[in-house]
């Protein structure tokens, strides 16, 4: 792992063990695991932020714990902040946050979380200061704006090929609502015909009886991912 960079692919547990001496040329780090909540309300991608010091934001996380696995470390901020386990995890990498006035220098893990706005604990937005806010907002420092767009290029590379969008959908949506997200993660328009075409092609994903008349009088069906006709289908996930 490269340090002179700000992110660099995170091998699972080379940096603390603890109970083992560490060689000559070793670097003990003191390290934490950090998540990046994404969510999808009102036309609009959402990250998940707490109110820190002097107004400040700052992303949810927690000290990597003795014999304790980066992943699981990741799993467990997400489980104590979202009422169900139904959400996406995948680790974006290391962020050197060294403090030349500290002995011991500190690296963070980073992670992305896609998971519903709704998701949340119930009191989480009280007690702690937990809210969700647009991707413009002002109040992220540099940093923090390079983790996400980092987390977000890293999620373009893979909705086109996994279906993770749908963690980031109700149950039920339209084609108009899956399109519109497709387009906010990936930046660009999606050209609407090919894109319902791709759809159509893939049978896990099931147009309902049900109609949604919020947008028109007419209404557009709505639609549901079946993740267990997915796993078992040959049909590769494309869009």
């Amino acid at each position: 792992m490269n340090l002179s960079c700000n992110f660099a692919k995170a091998n699972k547990l080379i940096f603390i063990k603890t109970g083992s001496m560490p060689s000559s040329n070793s670097t003990l780090y003191q390290v934490s695991v950090c998540c990046l909540f994404f969510g999808y309300k009102d036309n609009e991608l959402k990250l998940l932020v707490q109110n820190g010091n002097g107004g400040k934001f700052c992303f949810p996380q927690k000290p990597l714990q003795p014999e304790a696995t980066l992943y699981g470390t990741a799993c467990a901020v997400a489980d104590s902040l979202l009422q169900k386990n139904d959400y996406y995890i995948k680790q974006i990498g290391a962020s050197d946050v060294s403090d030349p006035l500290h002995e011991v220098p500190k690296l963070t893990i980073m992670y992305y979380v896609l998971t519903q706005c709704d998701n949340l604990q119930p009191g989480i937005s009280g007690t702690d200061s937990f809210h969700w806010v647009t991707l413009s907002e002002t109040n992220l420092s540099g940093e923090q704006k390079m983790q996400v767009e980092t987390a977000l290029k890293r999620i373009r590379r893979k909705i086109s090929i996994r279906p993770i969008a749908f963690y980031l959908l109700p149950k039920l949506f339209t084609l108009s609502q899956l399109q519109h997200l497709y387009e906010l993660i990936l930046n660009s328009p999606v050209d609407k015909r090919n894109f319902r075409k791709r759809v159509c092609e893939m049978y896990y994903i099931q147009q309902t009886e049900l109609i949604d008349k919020t947008s028109s009088k007419r209404g557009a069906h709505l639609y549901t991912f079946n993740p267990e006709l997915y796993r078992k289908s040959r049909i590769i996930f494309k869009l």
